[in-house]
């Protein structure tokens, strides 16, 4: 206590800080914030006194000058470490109950101060009027209770002032009297303690003491005892579940939660709310029970995804072995490795089946159309350009098939399918075959009778005359199936066509 704070026993500070029934103890509160000093203010008409402070300079300046019963600490006005501000103010001025207002990064750092009893409540904010009136109305009754202890009432102060004046007289004794009855005093019971000694044979330590207590200070000081000896094994709960908590043994945390709110609501009274650390800590886990929770379901979708991707990309891996690329719709390499890359587009695995398979398809392509299947050509890099595949070797294949396929509609290109001209007997000349393609004549007369001829003529020196479109079979077209049919004819002299 500093020199400048006034004393419990100080006749005018006891009359402020032990204030009339209804009214509450004097409240200097140090914040900027708008909520707090408008609940405060609420207060005004039921306390003693009340002083809101912007600055930690003017709270102590306040705090020297007069006196409070309450204070309360806005951690948001604090410019200094909160821990260490507290404890500055306790030190100077312990007879001050502390409440502190802010949030979870406050509370954690007070943690021990707010277990000690040093800081009395901690306000969450934003705080509600109500609820602050209600924490300040807690401390309000702490504090008178801290007074009573220390001061007594004022009608128990003239009640000893009286019974002095009675048992000193009208005040007529002479100054000297009680030096000497002091003396007196002091002789006799120094001879009574010789004699004991004496008499009981220097065994003096060994006699019992008269019991200078009374059955109602005994009580209160075993339930004193009791509530301390709880309030040990709420601490020690509390501590071991917050490292539970850390840990992540959250089944051991919630158990010792559990344990500390049932000790808490033992110490809990009137005057002291339930403890607020152990709130916290329950809100703590359940959080914590959250997280784990999600993260839990988050690996166990990341490990489903992975097995369904594995089995996609072995699906693809076996049909591009088989030959089947893009048919059947819904069975194919291609289908396999698109829905690969919808799970997961930027998986390695997913990257590299799919640069395998546009490897796969290009070389496909590059085939057929060698081969004049001018469809296919197109249907591969179709596939391709849809798995991403490099678009100028894909516009490269397209090109070359557009230009055969130009060619060989323009008649200056070689027929698909290989063609002979085979000698035989005259016979009579056959209607021209429906099912044929094309027919064809020789670009230059013969030197000798074709009948007699045996000689095959190449295809190249054949002139196409006409030229009838294919009809695609229409089970064919809808399942997407496509391949190669290999015929064999002759051309006669004529143009018509036999042997088929």
């Amino acid at each position: 206590m500093t020199a400048n704070q006034p004393s419990l026993k100080d006749d005018s500070a006891v009359r402020e800080l032990h204030p009339a029934p209804g009214v509450l103890p004097a409240i200097i509160a140090l914040s900027s914030d708008p909520g707090l000093t408008h609940a405060l203010q609420d207060l005004s008409g039921t306390v003693a006194g009340l002083d809101i402070v912007g600055s930690a300079e003017e709270f102590s300046e306040h705090l020297m000058r007069g006196v409070c019963g309450i204070a309360l600490i806005d951690s948001a006005a604090v410019a200094t470490a909160i821990p260490e501000f507290v404890d500055g103010i306790a030190r100077q001025f312990p007879e001050l109950v502390l409440v502190v207002a802010g949030g979870l990064a406050e509370q954690g750092q007070l943690a021990a101060h707010i277990g000690t009893g040093c800081v009395y409540r901690f306000v969450h904010k934003p705080a509600s009027a109500q609820r602050l009136k209600l924490f300040i109305e807690a401390a309000a009754r702490h504090q008178i209770d801290l007074i009573r202890q220390a001061v007594p009432p004022p009608e128990v102060q003239r009640a000893q002032s009286q019974a002095g004046t009675t048992l000193a007289g009208p005040g007529h004794l002479p100054p000297s009297l009680p030096l000497f009855l002091g003396v007196g005093l002091a002789v006799a019971v120094l001879i009574a303690g010789v004699l004991f000694f004496t008499l009981s044979g220097g065994k003096a330590d060994k006699a019992p003491v008269a019991a200078t207590t009374t059955p109602q200070a005994d009580a209160r000081a075993a339930r004193e005892a009791v509530r301390a000896k709880s309030q040990a094994e709420l601490d020690q709960l509390l501590s071991s579940a917050e490292s539970a908590l850390i840990e992540v043994r959250l089944d051991d945390a919630e158990r010792l939660a559990v344990a500390a709110q049932q000790i808490a609501q033992r110490l809990a009274t009137p005057d002291v709310p339930e403890n607020t650390r152990v709130r916290f800590l329950q809100t703590q886990i359940a959080k914590e029970r959250e997280r784990v929770g999600n993260e839990e379901q988050r690996r166990s979708a990341i490990g489903a995804r992975q097995a369904r991707l594995a089995g996609l990309l072995k699906l693809a891996g076996e049909r591009m072995q088989k030959g089947a690329l893009v048919e059947p719709a819904r069975d194919s390499a291609l289908f396999y490795v698109e829905s690969a890359m919808n799970l997961a587009p930027g998986d390695s695995d997913t990257g590299a089946a799919r640069a395998s398979l546009v490897k796969v398809l290009l070389a496909a392509a590059e085939r057929n159309l060698t081969n004049r299947d001018i469809d296919s050509v197109r249907r591969l890099t179709d596939a391709a350009a849809a798995i991403n595949a490099p678009q100028t070797e894909v516009d490269k294949l397209r090109r070359r098939a557009d230009e055969l396929r130009g060619s060989l509609a323009a008649g200056g290109g070689e027929p698909s399918a290989p063609v002979r001209q085979q000698a035989s007997a005259p016979a009579p000349t056959p209607a021209p075959a429906q099912s044929v393609s094309a027919s064809l004549e020789p670009a230059a007369p013969v030197s000798r009778p074709a009948e007699a001829s045996s000689d095959v003529v190449p295809a190249n020196l054949l002139t196409r005359l006409r030229y009838i479109e294919p009809q695609y079979p229409d089970s064919a077209r809808i399942g997407r199936k496509s391949g190669w049919v290999d015929v064999e004819f002759t051309v006669a002299v004529d143009g018509t066509v036999k042997n088929l």
